[in-house]
């Protein structure tokens, strides 16, 4: 028995998310090399229902 999706239609939707995470990815790139732009990456370490001691 098969799950009824093929694995074609599957990778040309990956690809076709994949180009536009790529597109978006480049254009971020040209505004952060070509401005005065400062970026900063956080992560938090707590989530709001943890205590700390």
């Amino acid at each position: 028995m098969g799950s009824g999706i093929s694995g074609k239609n599957d990778t040309k939707g990956f690809e076709s998310e994949l180009s536009k995470i790529l597109d978006r990815k480049e254009i971020l790139e040209k505004i952060t090399d070509n401005s005065p732009v400062i970026a900063f990456l956080l992560k938090a370490e707590y989530t709001t229902g943890e205590k700390m001691d």
